[in-house]
């Protein structure tokens, strides 16, 4: 199939010109875009569909990424702009999360917030911004999306095949929807950036025992933050 932005039942794979297209016999990269999903069963479902990738000898490298779209027809612009806000604060923790690849404005297709004029953005509507200031579907955070699918995309990690780091990155960023939706507070300034801040902040720290999914994602993610900053020696962002 090629590419399209329509939603089907089905699990699909599309071609995507910004994808590396080496190995798949094709003019451009492949990308697999699933239906919509929920709950355990939908993370069932994303495993099988992992796993049928990597039997297929499926691979992935820097020019790939995961996009993750959540709910948020219940949301209104005030908080879809909070979900926005939210992100773009820890913005500088969630970068080590991630490979260096998908960090600061180091790929065009998921832009930065740094530098953005925030006390101007608080005051203007979300669905502005992107004629004001320029901010687009290629962004960390996608709010364009909203518009067509009724959903908020989360645009920043890397490309991966681990079905339990996608559901991680899942888990992560729903709980960055529920916070705000909630009325999270937006400081403007964090005094201390640091991955436990943001988990506590997240109230991943609270989470209960019963929860597997949700304890297992987190380890993950911590996982990853602990390895990514280690590497480039961060110490301002330590506390796990």
């Amino acid at each position: 199939m090629g590419y399209t932005h329509m939603t089907t039942l089905y699990w699909k794979v599309v071609s995507d010109s910004s994808v590396n297209n080496s190995g798949t016999c094709t003019v451009n990269g492949l990308e697999l875009v699933s239906p919509i999903l929920s709950g355990r069963e939908g993370l069932n479902e994303l495993k099988v569909a992992v796993s049928a990738l990597r039997n297929a000898g499926a691979m992935v490298d820097e020019s790939c990424g995961l996009h993750v779209h959540h709910d948020a027809y219940e949301y209104s612009d005030k908080d879809i702009g909070r979900v926005v806000m939210l992100y773009a604060r820890w913005e500088k923790v969630i970068d080590y999360t991630v490979k260096p690849s998908r960090r600061g404005n180091e790929n065009s297709y998921c832009k930065s917030f740094e530098g953005l004029p925030w006390e101007e953005l608080r005051h203007c509507n979300v669905f502005d911004w992107s004629r004001r200031y320029g901010i687009t579907r290629y962004w960390k955070v996608n709010v364009e999306a909203y518009n067509r699918h009724g959903t908020i995309e989360f645009r920043q990690h890397h490309g991966t095949l681990d079905p339990d780091e996608i559901t991680a990155w899942v888990v992560f960023t729903q709980n960055i929807m529920e916070k705000a939706k909630a009325g999270a507070k937006v400081t403007r300034n964090i005094r201390n950036l640091s991955f436990k801040n943001l988990r506590d902040m997240l109230g991943a720290s609270t989470v209960s025992a019963r929860d597997s999914i949700g304890l297992a994602a987190y380890r993950i993610i911590a996982k990853n933050f602990k390895k990514f900053a280690g590497l480039d020696g961060i110490t301002i962002y330590s506390g796990l």
